[in-house]
């Protein structure tokens, strides 16, 4: 079991009695870099840093670690609560639970403070995390790992290698019993400011969503960013019903879906197979045996219907419900063939026939 006691117990009274004055007299909103200077020590007394990734103490004698694929060798030298698959972060229980544990901050800023071990340096934000696949950015290089703060040392956001995750979802994270999202069969991005529908679930039956629809209102109240819409989504309770309304075509229409459980996005695939049980890594190499479909771990996906694939999106977009899906497989120098059958008749399925047109 991973230690974290601090090694000098005399000091430490009256150093963070001092450190904390620091941190109320820099409290002042304003983004300087020697306003985050008392943030880095303590951030570093804390150990954060420690393990080559970020491992922030929380209240209750809890850690929150951002493992990720490269650092998830760590998950058996701790007591671990809960570990999110989706984003790489891990729960754990620490006995010698730092004095001091880290706070959030009371909302999330486009301007704080990205703190490593060694760097400080003040940053702002130049897009929003959208869901599980799109994390947050940033106008300048951030460096892996660190912790973005506001200057009374609150949290806001972990540098991780693949973006910034924001504090919703570190806490979404924290507080939920079941480390469960939900889906609703669709992906969302922002374009010529409007919310729009980049791509639909083929796997769900009768999925009525379109891509290129407009999402205008979820259970009734406006949306006003893809970022605030797929946080809407992904924290709600799977089984939930709630109301979409989009417009099509220049007409509103509002539907009833059910959140069904998500699969798949962040350091997981995210190509809609994951419903047959594919789940592939970055090179689109299965990471699990799939015996349905009498392939193996370490095959690897070359062509879907003759084209080659090279990122999830290609997959998504390729892929044909109303048909057979031809797989190109690659093992060990040999290449075959895997079909998925059509998932439903075209002439059957009218994506938008159940939308009631207001």
């Amino acid at each position: 079991m991973q230690n974290f006691a601090l090694t000098r117990p005399l000091i430490y009274p009256f150093f963070f009695l001092f450190l904390f004055n620091q941190i109320l007299l820099s409290c002042s909103g304003e983004y300087k870099v020697e306003n985050y200077k008392t943030c880095q020590k303590k951030l570093n007394d804390a150990n954060v840093f420690s393990l080559g990734t970020t491992s922030l103490p929380l209240k209750n004698k809890k850690r929150l670690l951002y493992i990720g694929h490269e650092h998830k060798h760590l998950l058996k030298n701790f007591n671990v609560i809960k570990y999110d698959p989706f984003l790489g972060l891990a729960l754990i229980n620490d006995k010698n639970a730092f004095k001091y544990p880290f706070l959030f901050a009371s909302k999330q800023s486009c301007r704080a403070a990205s703190i490593a071990k060694e760097t400080v340096m003040t940053v702002e934000k130049n897009h929003k995390q959208i869901g599980l696949n799109q994390l947050s950015g940033y106008v300048e290089p951030l460096y892996v790992p660190s912790v973005l703060t506001d200057s009374c040392c609150s949290l806001q956001s972990l540098v991780t290698p693949r973006g910034v995750i924001e504090k919703a979802y570190l806490e979404n994270f924290i507080n939920r019993k079941n480390m469960i999202y939900a889906d609703a069969g669709i992906r969302l991005i922002n374009k010529n400011k409007k919310i729009l529908i980049s791509d639909v679930d083929p796997f769900i039956i009768k999925n009525e969503f379109t891509i290129g629809d407009e999402l205008l209102k979820i259970d009734g109240q406006k949306v006003i960013s893809a970022s605030l819409a797929m946080q809407k989504i992904l924290f709600s309770k799977v089984g939930k019903k709630v109301i979409f309304t989009v417009r099509h075509n220049k007409k509103e229409r509002a539907k009833t879906i059910l959140l069904k459980k998500r699969l798949g996005g962040g350091l997981l695939s995210d190509t809609f197979l994951e419903h047959r049980g594919l789940f592939f890594d970055k090179n689109f190499t299965l990471i699990k045996d799939v015996k349905q479909l009498q392939l193996k771990k370490g095959d690897t996906l070359y062509k879907l219907n003759n084209r080659e694939v090279s990122e999830d999106n290609d997959i998504r977009k390729h892929f044909k419900p109303y048909s057979n899906n031809h797989l190109l497989i690659k093992r060990n120098g040999f290449q075959f063939f895997v079909v998925i059958k059509a998932l439903y008749s075209k002439k059957n399925t009218d994506p938008l026939s159940k939308f009631e047109t207001k």
